[in-house]
């Protein structure tokens, strides 16, 4: 059955936090995620590009959905997206009976993407 991982940091450009890294990592080897149904924003995102993706989501009836947020000491959850937008979609998801769970972590470790290994995506 589908399911769904959503990622959002908070490092700056170039940049990844060690934690999210890691997560992603996890979830491939040890959760049997495929790697196109992981959807990775380090460096954050807009909650109306995050919401488009989990109404997307939610429209394809995965059997779980998982968001994962980690933050950096210097910024609030509150700041990366509302709770109040979690618990909406959180609602939807109740509704369609697909197990969504949020992660909320804190990393203030960074990896470049050099050390990483990725590809530069031109500008």
């Amino acid at each position: 059955m589908a399911q769904y991982a959503f990622l959002v940091g908070t490092a700056p450009q170039d940049y990844r936090q060690k934690r999210l890294v890691n997560f992603y990592n996890n979830l491939k080897s040890e959760y049997s995620f495929e790697e196109k149904d992981i959807y990775i924003f380090p460096n954050g995102v807009d909650e109306i590009l995050l919401e488009y993706a989990l109404i997307n989501a939610i429209e394809k009836k995965p059997t779980k959905i998982l968001l994962y947020i980690c933050a950096n000491s210097d910024i609030s959850i509150e700041d990366i997206i509302r709770k109040s937008v979690i618990e909406k979609y959180g609602d939807m998801s109740d509704k369609a009976g697909i197990d969504m769970r949020v992660v909320y972590d804190c990393d203030d470790e960074l990896v470049s993407e050099d050390a990483l290994g990725w590809e530069k995506v031109a500008q």
